[in-house]
């Protein structure tokens, strides 16, 4: 960890606190540090500090990215002051174009437990300047979409506010590479639980001395782990994971995603998230009852990995043993700036537009980071709200067909509350 990272930690400052925990039972080569965010003064998450977990096999860089994370969650929940309300006619130059951002459906809307409303153009609300990174052209966002911890006025209530998109880091290549990923890994995440794709299992590129030892670990606590290419229409290296443990009647069904430079890499940051998913699971807690109530970040994950609940995993499970393999993805180029062009031209490839807004604060600036929060509208957003699903979005229909999957209506979509978290 760098002296000027370490400035950040502090009881008063933008990470609060910092802590090593003991390694998983078995796990011993794999560092686990978490990291607490300063009060942003918004209330937004009620006083309580937000987590940002390192987890690796370098202890160093597994505190690192505690930090930075905790770092992120406060930026993303710090409100911006310089906020522009108006609406999208009367702002000047580009603005992100609000009839393209996902939709509910109208069946979700109508539902008096719905979260969201649709979004409105003629409305004023507030707008943040961004930056197309297509054209490198200044663009309108609307503030919700940029700051998660901003709390949104009622013309505002048309996204699931979450830290989808946001990244920390020192090389501003690097964040927005980081933040396209993760846009990228909750689309794949939120395109195979709601339209319950059948995913190939992952063929041998995906295989690496990490992987193996983390699979490893799993047989010998009697976790079963199936590793599925999720890979979208997009070609950017995804894993989804499905941890079977029959014998843990609470948390029989967990799943993890990630998106990586290569499936391999992907493999090993899922199976790392799925272990930590695990061991925040909260022992001895009783499960969620009602998946209207959600309002923890974990609620969807307790609801649904209840054993009772395997059935909903069934398209994940059925027929496994003649699931077709499949390492059908190219590796994204080692250098960032040369990752981040592919991304990009993939992104255009499907007619999506990328918009980044810089939510670098002043203590991040002087230690040298860059915060960033990345916006592609037209892909599907994974949402923890079972009432707010985006049925709507063309992108559910879009990206199964290029990826040779037939149109469904929306009853033939998931019901179940969506399992990530």
């Amino acid at each position: 960890m760098s002296a000027d990272l370490a400035s950040l930690v502090s009881p008063l400052g933008v990470v609060s606190g910092l802590r090593p925990l003991l390694p998983d039972r078995g796990l011993d080569l794999l560092s686990h540090v978490v990291a607490a965010s300063g009060d942003s003064h918004t209330g937004h998450h009620d006083g309580n500090p937000q987590l940002g977990t390192g987890r690796g096999f370098d202890a160093a860089l597994a505190t690192t990215v505690a930090i930075a994370e905790a770092a992120e969650r406060y930026v993303g929940s710090y409100p911006e002051a310089d906020t522009v309300r108006a609406t999208a006619a009367d702002l000047p130059g580009a603005v992100l174009d609000l009839t393209r951002l996902p939709r509910c459906s109208d069946a979700e809307y109508a539902h008096p437990g719905c979260p969201v409303v649709p979004a409105d153009p003629a409305a004023e609300i507030r707008w943040l300047r961004g930056t197309d990174l297509t054209t490198g052209e200044p663009t309108w966002v609307p503030a919700v979409m940029a700051c998660y911890g901003l709390h949104p006025e009622p013309a505002e209530r048309f996204v699931f506010q979450i830290s989808t998109g946001y990244a920390v880091h020192v090389e501003p290549r690097r964040a927005l590479l980081g933040g396209l990923l993760e846009v990228i890994e909750r689309d794949a995440i939120a395109l195979t639980w709601l339209r319950r794709l059948r995913l190939p299992l992952l063929g041998p590129a995906g295989s690496s001395p990490a992987v193996r030892y983390l699979l490893d670990h799993g047989r010998r606590r009697f976790l079963d782990n199936v590793l599925f290419n999720a890979t979208t229409d997009l070609g950017v290296p995804t894993v989804y994971v499905l941890q079977r443990a029959p014998h843990d009647a609470q948390a029989a069904n967990l799943v993890g995603a990630a998106t990586g430079r290569t499936l391999a890499d992907a493999a090993e940051k899922a199976l790392i998230e799925i272990a930590n998913i695990r061991q925040l699971f909260p022992h001895g807690t009783a499960p969620v009852h009602g998946d209207t109530r959600f309002t923890d970040i974990m609620d969807g994950a307790r609801y649904m990995a209840v054993a009772q609940r395997a059935e909903a995993f069934a398209f994940l499970t059925e027929d496994l043993a003649r699931r077709p393999t499949s390492d059908d993805c190219r590796e994204l180029p080692a250098d960032p700036a040369e990752a981040l062009a592919v991304v990009l031209d993939r992104l255009r490839g499907i007619g999506a537009q990328a918009v980044c807004v810089d939510r670098t604060s002043a203590e991040l600036r002087r230690v040298g980071l860059v915060a960033l929060t990345v916006v592609v509208p037209q892909l599907q957003p994974m949402s923890l709200a079972p009432l707010a699903q985006f049925r709507a979005h063309p992108r559910l229909a879009e990206a199964p067909a290029a990826m040779g999957v037939p149109a469904s209506p929306e009853q033939e979509q998931n019901p179940w509350p969506q399992p990530f978290a």
